[in-house]
């Protein structure tokens, strides 16, 4: 049994590490060439989570993957406003914004772990409490200027390196969320490792009023895409199991992202740029 456990933990840290590697490069590039907006809800779509809750369903049962859904809308309102910080204080610099913020996402993250929130309900509502502040602060104060896309060439080398950098930024998440114990453990499964390693990407690609731009539209997308797929799972899980649970939460919360793709296109005149 301990011999299947850690191979099947190793599996999903190689899952992992190509999945999270793909999404962000797939999101670097889509954002420098079709523009910030796209770039930024492409990462915002589910990807890691779905990894996390199918590995609990298969080493635990669908009933656990389940539950450990209760705690997510609290620690998905600390990443709102870890984005929202980096998106005020990258103005002053990209290093001092992505510092601050990740000082203050340990800091709420830390909070949550210790207060342990047991009530869905209560942390589905400071999660829409957030999502407000988070929209107003992002979309109101911080002032983004969106960047339209350009025709950009890439080498193999550059992509291998893009996801080579992101798979492993994400693989050393998994892994210390596994190692770290319970206090560590939950930190780490929900730390933004798909966000920092895109937000550094495109940086170093573009420039950091492009990283603030991808930033919010990142926000925007996950805020709806990726709390729709862990309300989904919550609820379809223990009824019709794990695999078929995974597949209709991935269709359903895909309707989900194609709406609302559409609506944000029709509200900028049909232009993702």
């Amino acid at each position: 049994m301990g011999d299947r456990m850690i191979s099947a933990f190793e599996i999903y840290l190689v899952v992992a590490f190509f999945v999270g590697g793909l999404v962000v490069t797939l999101a670097t590039v889509l954002a420098e060439k079709l523009g910030s907006k796209a770039g930024g809800f492409i990462t915002g779509l589910p990807s890691t989570i779905v990894i996390s809750l199918l590995f609990i369903g298969i080493t635990q049962s669908p009933l656990a993957a389940s539950q450990v859904t209760t705690t997510i809308p609290a620690f998905y309102a600390v990443f709102l406003i870890f984005i929202s910080v980096f998106c005020m204080l990258a103005k002053k610099g990209f290093a001092f914004g992505l510092i601050t913020a990740f000082v203050v996402w340990i800091t709420l993250a830390v909070a949550v772990v210790v207060l342990d929130p047991s009530s869905f309900i209560l942390a589905l509502a400071l999660y829409l409490v957030t999502c407000v502040f988070a929209y107003y602060v992002v979309r109101k104060k911080a002032k983004l200027e969106h960047s339209r896309g350009a025709r950009i060439q890439y080498s193999a080398s550059q992509l291998l390196l893009r996801s080579v950098f992101a798979g492993a930024f994400v693989a050393l998440a998994v892994f210390s969320a596994h190692a770290g114990g319970i206090i560590f453990g939950s930190l780490f499964a929900v730390f933004p490792s798909v966000t920092i390693p895109t937000l550094v990407i495109v940086r170093m690609a573009r420039n950091t009023e492009f990283a603030r731009a991808v930033a919010g539209s990142l926000m925007t997308s996950a805020m709806v895409n990726v709390m729709a797929y862990a309300i989904l799972v919550r609820y379809l899980y223990p009824w019709i199991g794990l695999w078929f649970g995974t597949v209709a939460a991935l269709l359903l919360s895909g309707v989900c992202a194609y709406s609302m793709y559409g609506l944000l296109a029709r509200a900028e005149n049909g232009r993702w740029a």
